[in-house]
């Protein structure tokens, strides 16, 4: 468990994308079995947003999980970017309290 959260927090990035006709996208880069995935969320999309932390994650790697719920039709989704740093969830967690 703890060499596979380590490899995932290497491999993972979030990032953001500003356009000048959207507010903004954030980009998720994830490997999952030697495949990487690409997911785009548009800012108008997102329903809500939360960062998880547990004790050891705050203690030992200053590590979150950032977790985003978007809207699909009548339903949403969850999206988890697990093991990311801590800094680079309160980014995007910024971002999406000032737009």
């Amino acid at each position: 468990m703890v060499i596979n959260a380590s490899i995932k927090a290497k491999n993972i990035e979030v990032g953001l994308i500003s356009a000048p006709h959207i507010k903004g996208v954030i980009t998720i880069k994830d490997v999952r079995f030697f495949n990487y995935y690409t997911n785009f969320i548009v800012w108008d999309k997102i329903q809500s947003m939360e960062i998880r932390q547990t004790y050891f994650m705050k203690k030992y790697a200053n590590i979150a999980h950032l977790v985003i719920n978007i809207r699909m039709g009548e339903n949403n989704k969850e999206i988890q970017c697990r093991y990311l740093k801590y800094d680079d969830a309160q980014k995007i967690m910024d971002w999406y309290k000032l737009t």
